[in-house]
């Protein structure tokens, strides 16, 4: 890119300085929409896949625009978006936008795929592409019936959401063996989950919760899955709930086993509520999940 010949004035155009790089548009759009009270440079670059030499620079150079501002104490520096700064609602408002924009594509290929003739057994995106990119995959899983017929219908409903978004929407069909191999923790879940056979369970019942709690007393290792995935959903800030990712990994990494299998288990108001965006579903296998469906018919 060349460079810009002629430079601008700061105070008639401050979203050339604020808004100058990626890196500070990611620190921004985290401080934004995140709800932190304050976030320190190391925190910073795990939440937004930064090094932390890069967001100690970027914090620097928002908190000489007057946008964001340290609120440290000595040399422990914490920084937090400075609310009275004039452009900073407006700022909020524009990532809120943003987020926005991609739920309601995830929500409406949901409504197409569960108003299909046939809905598909297992539906999903695949990972959003790095960069700039305006093309989207949807894998789908039909256990049944003819994917002609199944894409013709759905390539019509699709087309208005393609000139709706501006993106180009395809989709790609996996049999059941392809479906074991798939990298769930690298997918956007649209409609049911991954199970072998049987009915799928729903992640935000009990009977999903007691199954899944057996399931962990058996093989731990799907906890640590589950950790891995809350971590990297957080770095690739795909569309959901950055609060719940964040109380996700709280609880994930904070709470002894015996009350974090109390709480997956709980009715309390948070556990239901984060129930909505557990990351155990898009970390079991197959196989794991007709686990869950044998455990979940068990009596207890």
């Amino acid at each position: 890119m060349r460079p810009i010949a002629a430079r601008q004035s700061s105070l008639r155009f401050p979203l050339n300085e604020v808004l100058g790089t990626p890196g500070q548009v990611r620190l921004l759009r985290v401080l934004a929409t995140e709800g932190a009270e304050s976030i320190a440079p190391q925190e910073a670059a795990e939440r937004t896949g930064m090094t932390e030499s890069g967001a100690r620079k970027a914090l620097r150079r928002l908190e000489r625009t007057g946008i964001v501002e340290n609120v440290g104490d000595g040399r422990a520096l914490r920084y937090t978006l400075r609310r009275e700064a004039g452009l900073a609602d407006r700022i909020v408002r524009l990532f809120e936008l943003e987020q926005r924009g991609s739920d309601a594509l995830l929500q409406a290929l949901r409504r197409v795929l569960r108003g299909h003739s046939t809905p598909p057994k297992t539906a999903w995106v695949n990972h959003f592409l790095e960069g700039w990119a305006d093309r989207l995959e949807i894998g789908v899983f039909l256990d049944q019936g003819s994917e002609k017929s199944f894409l013709r219908e759905l390539s019509h409903r699709l087309a208005g959401l393609e000139e709706d978004f501006g993106v180009s929407l395809e989709v790609r069909f996996v049999s059941q063996g392809e479906l074991a191999d798939m990298d769930w923790s690298r997918a956007v879940p649209l409609v049911g989950t991954p199970v072998a056979d049987g009915p799928p369970l729903n992640p935000r019942s009990s009977r999903f919760a007691t199954a899944l709690v057996s399931l962990l007393e058996e093989d731990l290792s799907l906890l640590k899955r589950a950790r891995e995935h809350v971590d990297w959903e957080l770095k690739q800030r795909h569309p959901g709930n950055g609060h719940d990712l964040w109380e996700w990994r709280k609880v994930l990494e904070t709470y002894p086993l015996p009350r974090l299998l109390n709480f997956l288990e709980s009715d309390s108001p948070l556990a239901v509520r984060l129930r909505q965006s557990s990351p155990f579903p898009a970390v079991l296998s197959p196989e794991e999940l007709d686990r869950m469906g044998g455990l979940a018919r068990e009596p207890h």
